[in-house]
């Protein structure tokens, strides 16, 4: 496991196909919807931002994941403030599309 600080609230951690067999992840199956996924994924993030001093309790953090060769990339952005909601005022002319987990 390769783990880099991007910027003060970003870390890229770079899990090789060794250590995806040691977490027991398979990035086909890798969703927050499944239990031991997201208690895999957690355990490598508290990991890489402890390693890197970064505090993610009480935060809000971006999770994303990409599989490269054999390798699994995943990007955390750590936010500190709170997220803005948006609403439309009119809905004739919008489209909303949910791209999977």
């Amino acid at each position: 496991m390769t783990i880099d600080k991007l910027a003060d609230n970003r870390v890229l951690i770079v899990l090789c196909k060794q250590d995806m067999s040691d977490f027991s992840l398979d990035y086909a199956k890798m969703n927050f919807e499944d239990s031991h996924s997201r208690k895999m994924l957690m355990r490598i993030l508290r990991l890489a931002c402890m390693k890197e001093g970064i505090e993610i309790s009480g935060k809000s953090v971006l999770l994303e994941a990409i599989s490269f060769d054999e390798e699994c990339y995943l990007l955390a952005t750590i936010n500190n403030k709170k997220q803005k909601k948006y609403r439309l005022k009119s809905n004739k002319n919008s489209l909303c599309y949910h791209l999977g987990s």
